[in-house]
């Protein structure tokens, strides 16, 4: 049978001229329409035709020149000569789609243990004439048929991949997941993926990673010279989340700074999950030494996480050990505190890197509290014949427990930040993370 107008293999066509203007440096221009080869066009430069095969190139929507055309106002033009189908016929007459149907890959067919969110993949996206990608659309459902579905992506970006976002489906539950793209030429859309199963796991889970730092001990108090307190002990590991799940968080308190007595830190931690220790006057990590034979007027520095506190001299305190260096966010934490000195003849010792207090010394007495929130320990307390009595030792500094994790927010808890892509939940005080 004879056809009139537009078959399943012939379209409409309507002529058009793009106009460009030359600027003598300018080679590659876009076109307003998509051509499939020089064929499709002619070019005109200053009036001049360009021969197809070697003053110009096309791929797509842009026509690309062997060498940039002169200045000019209009200058260039492109006619078009013909159109690009819409559908074109097999030899068999079967109508072929623009957009090839994708094919699911991950999850597999028949895949277990799936997490939420569920990350998917299909194959690449293939369309007839090299028209470009403009959407995909994903949907989940636990109908074969798709007659309800569980998730709908919408309108998404021209990629293979996607992520869809946490929620909406159950755990151990059997679904059906399908894809389909379409060409930002025509517009239209291939059609859907066949589905492919897969069974959701008994719980939802992901990988975050922890910081727990447990309390500073406080500084020995003294009517002499007095150690410093020992830093609070750095945990970090990896940690596997169980979403859904809310975790009781303890930030210790740092040891209370005294004139009579030294006391320890409070331990931190997340559940039962970790427990960092705290710090004392003598921390399992370093200790400190206190005055001895009739020179020596001066006390040893507390321990911290990573070493111990430097042992005193005659009449020069020890420095605190120092602390243990958090890489995500090149922090120290845990340094012990200084020691205290009798005398006027040495100079105040500084407390171990990762927040030790100072020890006291002289006219400046009392140690000092070790930094919050690093797990800091306290200076020791100094003397003098001039200054006397028991001074105090510093108090420890207060714990702090970070989770942190790849990718968006999701869980829940402490103070939110995010940095390098990932995220981070800061606790300076005790409370709850609910994953």
């Amino acid at each position: 049978m004879a056809f009139i107008g537009n078959t399943n293999i012939t379209q409409a066509f309507t002529p058009a001229i793009d106009y460009f203007n030359g600027n003598a440096s300018t080679t590659a221009f876009t076109l307003s329409r998509q051509v499939a080869s020089v064929a499709q066009i002619q070019v005109t430069v200053d009036n001049v035709a360009q021969n197809p095969s070697s003053a110009y190139s096309v791929s797509g929507n842009t026509i690309t020149f062997t060498s940039a055309p002169l200045t000019g106002v209009n200058n260039i033009y492109v006619y078009y000569t013909s159109p690009i189908t819409q559908v074109i016929a097999t030899s068999g007459g079967t109508t072929l789609p623009i957009v090839i149907s994708p094919t699911n890959i991950t999850p597999a067919q028949g895949a277990t243990l799936v997490q939420d969110p569920v990350a998917m993949t299909a194959t690449a996206y293939y369309a007839l004439y090299s028209y470009p990608q403009s959407n995909s659309q994903w949907q989940i459902s636990t109908s074969p048929i798709f007659a309800t579905t569980a998730y709908d992506s919408g309108n998404q970006g021209a990629v293979s991949t996607f992520t869809k976002p946490f929620g909406g489906i159950s755990t151990s539950t059997l679904y059906y997941w399908r894809v389909r793209y379409r060409n930002s030429v025509t517009n239209e859309w291939s059609e859907y993926s066949t589905p492919t199963s897969f069974t959701t796991s008994a719980s939802y889970t992901y990988a975050a990673e922890y910081l727990v730092v447990g309390g500073g001990g406080s500084g020995t108090p003294s009517n002499l010279a007095g150690t410093g307190g020992g830093g609070g002990r750095l945990l970090t590991a990896a940690w596997t989340a169980a979403i859904g799940t809310a975790y009781t968080v303890t930030v210790g308190a740092g040891g209370t700074g005294s004139t009579s007595a030294t006391n320890a830190g409070v331990a931190s931690s997340i559940s039962t999950i970790i427990t960092a220790a705290a710090g004392t006057a003598a921390n399992a990590s370093g200790s400190g030494n206190g005055p001895g034979g009739a020179n020596t007027w001066a006390a040893g520095g507390g321990g911290g996480d990573s070493a111990v506190g430097t042992n005193a001299g005659n009449r020069s305190p020890g420095a605190g050990g120092a602390g243990t260096i958090w890489a995500p966010n090149s922090t120290y934490y845990g340094g012990g505190g200084g020691g205290g000195s009798y005398s006027n003849q040495s100079s105040r010792a500084s407390g171990g890197v990762g927040g030790g207090g100072l020890g006291g010394w002289y006219a400046a007495t009392s140690g000092t509290a070790g930094s919050p929130n690093t797990g800091g320990g306290g200076g020791g307390a100094g003397a003098s014949s001039v200054y006397v009595g028991n001074f105090l030792g510093g108090g420890g500094g207060s714990g702090i427990v970070i989770i942190r994790y790849l990718g968006a927010q999701r869980g829940t808890g402490g103070t939110y930040s995010s940095s390098g892509g990932y995220s981070y939940h800061t606790f300076l005080t005790s409370g709850t993370y609910t994953a």
